[in-house]
C-alpha cells in the first residue's frame, strides 16, 4: 500500500523540485496553481501564489545568511541553493509546511498529489484522465467537477505510487539478497 510519507518522500526527493521551487520564486503560473483552484475553489490563487512567492524568497535569503555567518557555504547568493540539493530539501519542506497553513486538512493530500503529478509533467495525461472519466471532449479540459477533482487525483496517482513502492521494495530486495549471498 502507499503510504503518505512516501508520497510526500516522492515529493520531496524529486530531481525536478528545483524547476518548481523557480516557478514559485519567479511567481510563475503553472498547473498546480490550477489544480489548487480545481481542489479549493474558495482559494484565491493569484493571492497565494504572491504569498508564496515572497515568503520562500524570504526564506531562501534568510537561510543563505544563516548558512553564511556560520561558515556552510562561501557561494555567492545566486549560487548558494542551486548547486546543494540539501537547500533545495529545505526549501521544498518549507514550501509545504507552508501551503499546509493555507489548505486546510482535507485538501493538503490532493495538494500533494497535484504538485507530485507536477513534478513527474503529467500534467497533460491527468487533464485527459480528467475528460475521459468526466466524459468531456479534449476541448473542454478544464470542464471539472470540483467535488471530483480530488478523487481523480487520487485514482490517476495511486495505481503508479503502487508500483514504484512495489519496485522499491523489489530493489531493496534484491540488494539485501545480493549483500546476503
Amino acid at each position: 500500500m502507499v503510504s503518505y510519507d512516501f508520497l510526500l518522500d516522492s515529493v520531496l526527493k524529486h530531481p525536478a523540485k528545483r524547476y518548481f521551487l523557480n516557478l514559485v520564486i519567479d511567481g510563475s503560473h503553472c498547473w498546480f496553481y490550477t489544480a489548487l483552484a480545481q481542489i479549493d475553489p474558495f482559494l484565491d490563487i493569484e493571492h497565494l501564489k504572491n504569498r508564496m512567492s515572497e515568503s520562500l524568497r524570504g526564506y531562501l535569503d534568510m537561510y543563505y545568511r544563516l548558512c553564511r555567518n556560520v561558515g556552510h557555504t562561501s557561494d555567492s547568493h545566486s549560487d548558494f541553493w542551486s548547486k546543494d540539493d540539501e537547500y533545495v530539501e529545505a526549501a521544498m519542506i518549507y514550501l509545504l509546511k507552508s501551503l499546509k497553513g493555507c489548505v486546510n486538512e482535507y485538501t493538503f493530500l490532493p495538494m500533494l498529489i497535484a504538485l507530485w503529478i507536477e513534478l513527474e509533467h503529467e500534467e497533460g495525461s491527468f487533464d485527459q484522465y480528467v475528460c475521459l472519466k468526466n466524459g468531456n471532449s479534449g476541448e473542454d479540459r478544464n470542464a471539472s467537477n470540483n467535488e471530483s477533482y480530488p478523487f481523480h487525483l487520487f485514482n490517476y496517482a495511486i495505481p503508479t505510487l503502487v508500483a514504484r513502492v512495489n519496485e522499491d521494495r523489489g530493489q531493496k530486495a534484491m540488494m539485501a539478497e545480493a549483500h546476503g549471498a
